[in-house]
């Protein structure tokens, strides 16, 4: 036991308060400086506190005898230290971290509402949009992590002397390739006057089924008005959203000028002199550079970037993979900024939250149909996005000063917003049915079959003014927009049923289990076709929708091919096929080759196509003349070399004014089609099967080389019609390459 006389002197090395000596010595630094751990000036308030904008909470202890209630206890320090030194261990401090939160609430919404009234003014410089950081990334852990925002200023004081360091050199660009730099004075010098640039931009927002939804008009034109006033209002991303709009309106206004045929001459020439639609593309891409769009925390770098893939899209004649690219890259940019989260949306303004639904509507729909396109499984998924279909609301009915949305519109008027609500709910079927066919393990057929179910609900849940029907029996009053709605949702509907159903054309062809699943995709197929033939004739001089002929995109031209495929592979896989049904098949597919030998002259796709179908034809014509007569055995005879006499180019479309449900209507109809030989050829002519079709001289004096597809059907038993589509789809053969040369 120790002496009592020196017990006074060993406690000091035990944990114990009792005997525990107290320096009590007056506090020259701020209560923050020393929680933080920092030098303080020990000025009122401090430099320290004044730079992070908390210069009310800088206190100092008042005398030495009032300091013991300044400094904490020893046990309470060291309980700081172990909780992270961000602990509550004094209510002074947790009074302090209450106050600085609500200055910050209050310099944020001071700052919003003064960026709202410069929204509504039309300023509209590039502003950093909020990045959104999932639960993997590191950065989520970081911001978890208590008192950081005070370590890293902290940090930032300790080099605030040092050089911030040389610029980083510009990378090139890849996708968008070698693009020249721009200023301001290019861009100014770059704008057609204001009444060209007003023209342009009427006529795209008149051409409703190409506008995007996710510009609002009303604050497009505050803005607009507000550029021409001073174009460094403007920052350089909502500039190339502006030329993406003036290349579709010249585009537009291009295409609807040269179907009128009383236009002016003056009118002509001045037309003739303006830019073109690539100029102002171009001068997009230039303005998407000079924003720095792949920043990924620019606000409307999303928007920009989807507007000038939207602008290049609705002017492709072809197909283009580098599309696919550009809508993939909109989507990851979109996905940074947090557009796949609703959630995130409770903290915007009901304005806010609704344009961003609108845009990613357009990004999750783009990326399903060019993934299908070029059969790949789309980027986005559904379990990583909870996002809910953009809201039937025209622009004039909100804006950016609503306090809170209207209740929707009901479903009974063809608004292109409507339209585009059916497809989002169309898309969210889709996806799963591509993933479903491109699975790499084979899926059940009960699943098939319950997709097919979820596809037939889909579609039976389309409102009744956007229903299919055809164009003959469309009323005068419904624009050319509202058909073209119609037929785009009926198209995505009748071509997720066949490639959902396809399989089994040539899987267990002859098991009746999959007989069902057979008919579906045959008459889905027969469908597209009849839609092709039909839009075709309104399309050409002289009828209904000429003037929008430029609402028929490369996505809609691969559903035709697609289904022309099919009934290719129909033909040449199924036996249960009688002379009559076999008779319409090929007669149907004689229509599509005329109708793609026709946009042969420019289309590469086209030309393609022509091709292969004529081939295709040649040989099945061949094959079924040599073979035996069957028609005994209800198998698919031979078919006759009886003439197919036409008259006139719009009759080509006589079995499509039917309805569209009657596919496997009876087939004497079918075999008064018309066959023109060209757009200006209307004279009467037996085709034959030996005789060669239309366009086929012409495309074979031609000076390129081109495969030798007849060979591809020396033996048309053996042909692997399964991969046939996929082999038209490519665009790195060498015929592409010798038509660009040339």
């Amino acid at each position: 036991m120790p002496d009592p006389g020196i017990a006074q002197l060993t406690s000091v090395f035990r944990v114990s308060a009792t005997h525990r000596v107290k320096r009590c010595r007056q506090t020259v630094s701020c209560a923050a400086c020393q929680r933080r751990k920092s030098r303080c000036d020990r000025q009122h308030p401090c430099g320290a506190c004044e730079k992070r904008g908390c210069g009310e909470s800088c206190s100092y202890g008042s005398n030495p005898s009032s300091s013991s209630s300044a400094v904490m206890s020893g046990r309470e320090r060291d309980g700081d230290r172990a909780g992270g030194g961000g602990g509550g261990g004094s209510r002074r401090d947790v009074q302090m971290k209450l106050n600085q939160l609500e200055q910050m609430v209050q310099a944020l919404a001071e700052k919003r509402t003064s960026s709202g009234n410069g929204n509504s003014n039309g300023q509209g410089k590039d502003e950093t949009e909020t990045s959104y950081h999932g639960a993997t990334s590191w950065t989520a852990l970081v911001e978890g992590i208590r008192d950081i925002q005070d370590m890293l200023a902290d940090a930032g004081d300790a080099g605030e002397g040092a050089s911030p360091g040389p610029e980083p050199e510009p990378e090139p660009e890849l996708l968008l390739g070698a693009v020249p730099p721009i200023t301001l004075n290019d861009v100014v010098d770059s704008l057609p006057p204001r009444q060209d640039a007003d023209r342009l931009i009427l006529a795209y927002f008149k051409a409703k089924f190409v506008a995007a939804i996710f510009i609002h008009t009303h604050q497009f034109k505050r803005r607009y008005d507000a550029f021409w006033a001073d174009p460094s209002s403007a920052g350089f991303l909502w500039i190339s959203i502006l030329f993406s709009i003036l290349s579709i309106g010249t585009m537009v206004a291009n295409t609807r000028e040269s179907s009128s045929s009383n236009a002016s001459s003056s009118s002509s020439s001045s037309s003739s002199s303006a830019p073109d639609s690539h100029f102002y593309m171009a001068k997009s891409a230039q303005c998407l550079l000079a924003g720095r769009y792949l920043d990924g925390t620019k606000r409307l770098s999303v928007e920009a970037l989807l507007m000038h893939a939207h602008s290049r899209n609705v002017q492709k004649l072809d197909s283009d993979s580098s599309l696919w690219s550009l809508y993939g890259l909109a989507a990851r940019l979109a996905q940074k900024q947090g557009y796949h989260q609703g959630t995130r949306t409770t903290t915007m303004t009901p304005f806010e939250a609704e344009m961003r639904r609108r845009t990613w509507f357009l990004i999750q729909s783009a990326d399903l149909l060019f993934s299908f396109q070029n059969g790949m499984p789309p980027i986005i998924a559904d379990d990583s996005c909870d996002v809910r279909h953009p809201t039937n609301l025209l622009d004039d009915d909100f804006d950016e000063d609503c306090a809170a949305l209207p209740p929707p519109r009901p479903s009974t008027d063809p608004h292109p917003i409507l339209a585009c609500i059916v497809k989002s709910q169309l898309c969210a079927v889709m996806r799963r049915v591509v993933r479903h066919v491109l699975a790499v393990s084979p899926s059940s057929y009960a699943e098939t079959l319950a997709l097919n179910g979820q596809l037939d609900e889909s579609h039976a849940s389309v409102p009744a003014c956007l229903r299919i029907r055809t164009i003959r029996d469309t009323a005068f009053t419904d624009p050319n927009y509202t058909i073209m709605h119609r037929l785009m949702l009926e198209l995505m509907y009748l071509k997720s049923l066949c490639i959902l159903n396809r399989p089994y054309l040539t899987s267990h062809k002859h098991d009746p289990t999959y007989s069902a699943s057979r008919q579906i995709c045959r008459e889905s197929a027969l469908k597209i076709l009849q839609i092709q033939a039909e839009l075709d004739v309104e399309t050409a001089p002289g009828g209904r929708m000429y003037e929008d002929r430029f609402m028929v995109s490369n996505l809609t031209l691969h559903h035709f091919l697609l289904a022309a495929m099919i009934i290719c592979l129909d033909l040449s896989e199924s036996t249960d096929i009688d002379f009559k049904d076999r008779r319409e098949r090929i007669t149907t597919l004689r229509t599509a080759y005329t109708i793609w030998s026709a946009r042969s002259t420019t289309s590469a796709d086209a030309l393609h196509a022509s091709r292969v179908l004529r081939a295709i034809l040649n040989r099945i014509d061949s094959y079924s003349s040599a073979a035996p007569s069957s028609s005994s055995t209800g198998l698919a005879g031979p078919v006759t070399q009886t003439p197919i006499i036409a008259s006139s180019a719009q009759d080509l479309a006589s079995c499509a004014s039917n309805d569209y449900g009657n596919a496997s209507s009876d087939s004497a109809a079918m075999q008064h089609v018309v066959l023109p030989l060209s757009n200006t050829s209307h004279n009467m002519h037996a085709w034959t099967a030996d005789e060669t079709l239309p366009g086929q001289q012409q495309q074979e004096d031609m000076s390129f080389a081109m495969p030798n597809f007849e060979d591809m059907f020396d033996n048309i038993d053996m042909l692997d019609w399964s991969s046939l589509d996929q082999y038209i789809q490519s665009d790195s053969g060498p015929w592409r390459q010798n038509l660009s040369d040339n």
